[in-house]
């Protein structure tokens, strides 16, 4: 797959982190004062996982003029390494290439592995990276392709050190879209129900993003430049207005593992979660 990818420059401001913060479950609480520092009149903290949403291409490979489907493309993995913390606001370009693809065999899916690195587009200064697979269902069996991401580790055989819970609420979908992410899965009943769902489903970046969010309240003490980076695996979709278990075992040298699961349920949602942040 020879695919050009056209650079995405964003000159973002104070009001768009305020707007990811808010799809990402900051001021569900508006008495929660570190919930304010993202969200209220004098924020001043910018939500890590804004790395995902700027400088982004959209659904590219929904513009592929190569026979698939963007029905049946599933967003398996991302991973996001954070080299130097996004300010307020900027001038960023996000530059996109595939990086590898898959065969899995007939009948089943083709991999499409692709990575974004986002810089200051004055300075050249790398803010991140950011390393996404997609599932292609049904797509192998082209005989082609090269070796696969590397195997995601399971979280430990233990109760987890600690547990964030956050809740979502009806309209999150709605206002994550607003960050870039335009996919009708995700704000309209039918293109929802065409795929198999019953009603829209949170995007999996924003679960991402809530994860991210519960990270940085349970280990950085609320501060979002000491997290240096995660990666996790998309394992079941979110409802809006589902609330969040986030369980977080934390391992040596500022590195841990985590999983997101439905609170109630036990629902494994984001799995195979690892974390790397400033002790």
């Amino acid at each position: 797959m020879d695919v050009a990818i056209p650079d995405c420059r964003q000159r973002y401001e104070a009001r768009d982190c305020r707007i990811y913060a808010l799809g990402v479950g900051y001021g569900i609480d508006p008495s929660d004062p570190h919930q304010l520092d993202y969200v209220g009149p004098a924020a001043r903290r910018v939500a890590p996982g804004l790395a995902t949403a700027i400088g982004a291409p959209g659904f590219w490979l929904r513009n592929l003029d190569c026979g698939i489907d963007w029905r049946r493309v599933v967003h398996g993995e991302m991973a996001l390494e954070i080299l130097e913390p996004l300010p307020m606001s900027g001038d960023v370009t996000g530059r996109t290439r595939v990086t590898g693809i898959v065969d899995k065999g007939p009948g089943r899916a083709a991999l499409v592995l692709a990575e974004r690195e986002l810089r200051d587009s004055a300075t050249g200064a790398l803010h991140a990276v950011i390393r996404d697979t997609f599932f292609l269902i049904g797509a192998g069996g082209f005989d082609g392709g090269g070796a696969g991401p590397a195997r995601l580790p399971s979280v430990p055989d233990r109760a987890p050190d600690t547990c964030v819970a956050l809740g979502t609420h009806m309209q999150l979908a709605f206002l994550h879209r607003l960050s870039g992410d335009r996919n009708e899965v995700h704000t309209d009943l039918a293109v929802a129900r065409s795929v198999g769902y019953d009603r829209p489903i949170l995007h999996g970046v924003a679960t991402y993003g809530l994860a991210c969010h519960a990270l940085v309240r349970g280990l950085c003490d609320h501060d979002p430049e000491r997290m240096r980076g995660l990666s996790c695996r998309f394992a079941a979709p979110v409802y809006p207005g589902q609330r969040i278990a986030v369980d977080i075992w934390r391992g040596a040298d500022g590195q841990g593992a985590f999983q997101a699961r439905i609170d109630g349920t036990g629902q494994v949602v984001l799995s195979h979660g690892t974390f790397q942040y400033a002790p």
